[in-house]
Parts: C-alpha cells; sequence; structure tokens
C-alpha cells in the first residue's frame, strides 16, 4: 500500500478544503482497508499513525492557542463538536482504539480500529459532499486551466511538475512524488506536443531583428542580429514560440548530425 506521506498531507493542505479532505480521508481509508500485515507493518515502519502531521486538514486549519491546539474553520470539526474533540467525536474513539492496538495487536483490537476508522471516513465523506456541493454553485471568480496529460510547468515556486496518468508529479530532491492531481498554476508545455514538434525537420525561422537557419554541412545553427537592433523586448508568448522554435531547430540539427556521423563510417 502507498501510504499517504507528511509532504502529501502538507501538498493536500496548501491546494485548498476539497483536496485536504480528500487526503484526510484516504488516510483513514488506509487505516480502515490495511491487512493485518500490512498495518501492523506500517506502524512499526511509521508509515502510518494518527495526528496533525498526516491529516491534511489539520495542517490546513490547526493552530496552537493558549488551551492547545485549536481546530479553526476547519470543516470537519462540526458545530456540534465539543472543544477539542475532531470529526464530531469520531477521531477520539478512533485514536483511543489505535493507542489500544499499538499496545496488543490481538485480532479483537485491529477489528475494533478498523471500525472506528469506518466512522471517521464515513464521517469525512458526508463533509465532502457538502463541501463539494458547495463549489458547483456558480462562481464569478476566475478559473484556473484545465490540464492534460504530460503538461508541465512550475506553480508557485513549489517546483518543476508533470502531469500524468491524472495525478501530478513533483520533482523534490532530484525524485518525483506524486500527488492527487489538483488546480495548479505556471503551465509551461506539453510534453507530447514537444516531442511531436521536435520530431519535425525545421532548417531555420525569422523574429522582426534576426533570423535562425541551420546549416547541414556542419550541424551548426547560424543566428544572423540585425546590426541596428541593439534591444528587443518579446511578450512571454512570443518568446516561448521562440524558445520552441530554437528547440525544434536544435532537435533536427542533433539529427543531422547524427546523419553525417553516419556517413563517415
Amino acid at each position: 500500500m502507498n501510504w499517504i506521506t507528511t509532504d502529501q498531507a502538507a501538498y493536500a493542505a496548501k491546494q485548498g478544503t476539497i483536496p485536504a479532505l480528500v487526503c484526510s480521508l484516504e488516510h483513514h481509508q488506509q487505516g480502515r482497508d490495511a491487512d493485518w500485515c500490512e498495518l501492523k507493518e506500517a506502524i512499526e515502519k511509521n508509515n502510518f499513525d494518527l495526528g496533525i502531521f498526516l491529516c491534511a486538514c489539520c495542517r490546513k486549519y490547526s493552530t496552537m492557542g493558549a488551551g492547545g491546539l485549536l481546530c479553526g474553520e476547519c470543516p470537519l470539526q462540526g458545530k456540534s463538536s465539543k472543544g477539542g474533540e475532531c470529526c464530531m467525536g469520531t477521531y477520539s474513539k478512533s485514536l483511543k482504539a489505535f493507542d489500544i492496538l499499538r499496545k496488543d495487536f490481538s485480532s479483537a483490537n485491529f477489528e475494533a480500529f478498523q471500525d472506528a476508522e469506518a466512522d471517521i471516513c464515513r464521517y469525512i465523506e458526508e463533509v465532502l459532499e457538502k463541501e463539494r456541493a458547495k463549489e458547483k454553485k456558480p462562481c464569478k471568480c476566475k478559473k484556473k486551466a484545465e490540464l492534460s496529460s504530460a503538461d508541465y510547468g512550475l506553480d508557485g515556486g513549489e517546483g518543476p511538475y508533470i502531469v500524468l496518468g491524472g495525478r501530478s508529479y513533483w520533482l523534490r530532491d532530484q525524485e518525483f512524488s506524486d500527488y492527487p492531481l489538483a488546480e495548479l498554476d505556471g503551465k509551461i508545455g506539453n510534453l507530447l506536443d514537444d516531442l511531436q514538434r521536435n520530431s519535425e525537420d525545421l532548417e531555420g525561422f525569422e523574429v522582426d531583428y534576426a533570423t535562425f537557419a541551420l546549416d547541414k554541412s556542419t550541424s551548426t545553427i547560424d543566428i544572423q542580429i540585425w546590426p541596428d537592433e541593439t534591444s528587443k523586448c518579446f511578450t512571454t508568448l512570443e518568446a516561448t514560440e521562440i524558445h520552441q522554435k530554437l528547440g525544434q531547430l536544435l532537435a533536427t540539427a542533433k539529427r543531422e548530425d547524427e546523419r553525417l556521423k553516419r556517413k563517415q563510417k
């Protein structure tokens, strides 16, 4: 089982209420659905626990007050919750069952814990349904562009990402971590479009101050800049087009270089 991590919970918390609820639900579903061996091993290896660090809603809403941890505006708190309780009291029951289970991993304690986790899941599902119903109401706010498979970009300084199979993969410390697909900003391009474009030969192109041309005899790119142009400003769309065409020209040059090498053999 791919256990929810603290990084995933922190990321979901930043994405908004619904992504945080979905992540919190998935965390408790794992506690509900794991088999005896899976859960025991996960607890022993600290891959599964109950607490604020693995709960995306806690990461999003909770704050420390004079009397301890405060739930703030967390939708899981519920209007009828007593002070300090979470998920209308279902979390307290699950936490108590979890503490007992860690001390004695008997079948009876295992079943009691999973029953408690099932109660939490039912409650979160009810809250999630209500929150999704709120989002279906007409909204005049600006919508973010929908992402397609193989889109990539940078979102709010969080680092590079690529979308594959309905999930977003983020590059952190030279490794990719996957998260449920949420609304992302900063799309740069689409990997499949890039590959298709770069597979097509381009021998040159021109902008309003320079020309870029491929010299097939040497597999080099010649750039000519008009002498009277010392500086030029481009929009992001213009700069993106130049960047894409340069990449296509470079790919063509590399193919020409390989052809020349094969002829020389």
